[in-house]
């Protein structure tokens, strides 16, 4: 409910994620992101320290599919919203919306970061301009 007054807050780390992930090629930009926030189609989760500073945020899909509800994290931008203690805490989030799996995409670098977290590759995406 407030992502307006928190968009400002965390944009730059949302872009970064763009940047860093896509390198400018993802299929949706940063007002498409505030757009999925602000409808309630994708959710906005914040990542502060102990200080209550913001350092980081990532933002999450929910996808239905027969077997199960897939909670699909569609970027995560700055420090601190990729360790144990964040990870667990973005399992409870999909959990308690319903989701009996958790998906990332990302870079070969994140998917070394991911699987540190107990994630496993399962396909690789493949792309073509048409």
């Amino acid at each position: 409910p407030y992502i307006h007054q928190t968009w400002p807050l965390i944009e730059d780390y949302i872009n970064s994620a763009l940047v860093t992930e896509f390198d400018g090629e993802a299929l949706y930009d940063l007002n498409n992101i505030r757009g999925y926030v602000a409808s309630g189609e994708w959710m906005l989760c914040v990542g502060v320290d102990e200080n209550n500073n913001i350092q980081g945020a990532a933002t999450i899909a929910f996808n239905n599919y027969p077997l199960h509800r897939v909670a699909f994290v569609t970027t995560v931008g700055g420090r601190l919203v990729c360790n144990k203690d964040t990870v667990e805490q973005i399992k409870n989030i999909a959990r308690a919306n319903g989701a009996t799996v958790l998906q990332a995409l990302g870079r070969p670098s994140i998917v070394r970061l991911w699987r540190k977290h107990n994630f496993t590759p399962l396909n690789t995406i493949v792309e073509m301009k048409l």
